[in-house]
């Protein structure tokens, strides 16, 4: 009786074999390099939105303060080593990675000045994006929320990926956004 208890106590043991695990771990493998560019891909979307949600929202900032005070309104793009407008060029496709600042310009000088300039908004962007706008280092919203210097975009991409979105800015100071 004691041989039976055992055999039925081995019976009733269980395990995986040594192939049935090194089946599983190939399969959760396989099924990983799957899965990660699809994840990193997904970052890229999350980062490009949020960039995009961030200059809509210092847009939107700008032209209505702009409205509300009666005055200009700029935007320009951040130099984070100085916190000052990156430049003063109004023409050409310039680089705005770092991000841009929102500003009451009430000396009209198209640089902000914390001492006379009223700061309403600073937006920093992802590293990893290019982000850029059609007519050079700034933008201004005039008092009836038009914009001075007529329409044109920012594009947002990834270098790596061939992710894009536009936000197109027309005259009045609306915007619309396209993927491509």
């Amino acid at each position: 009786m004691h041989k039976d208890a055992h055999t039925d106590r081995e019976r009733s043991q269980s395990g995986f074999t040594l192939i049935e695990l090194m089946v599983a771990l190939s399969l959760m493998i396989i099924l990983m390099f799957l899965a990660i560019p699809s994840f990193s891909q997904m970052l890229i979307r999350s980062e490009i939105t949020a960039a995009s949600m961030a200059i809509r929202a210092g847009l939107s900032i700008a032209r209505s303060e702009a409205v509300k005070r009666g005055a200009q309104v700029q935007v320009c793009s951040l130099s984070t080593a100085t916190m000052q407008c990156a430049g003063s060029v109004g023409v050409g496709r310039i680089v705005w990675n770092d991000g841009f600042i929102v500003f009451q310009d009430v000396d009209s000088d198209r640089v902000y000045n914390a001492a006379i300039d009223e700061l309403l908004h600073i937006a920093r962007f992802s590293e990893s994006l290019d982000i850029n706008w059609g007519r050079g280092h700034y933008l201004i919203y005039v008092s009836t929320g038009r914009l001075l210097l007529g329409n044109s975009s920012f594009r947002i991409n990834h270098p790596s990926y061939a992710l894009e979105r536009r936000l197109i800015l027309n005259i009045v100071g609306r915007v619309r956004s396209i993927d491509i």
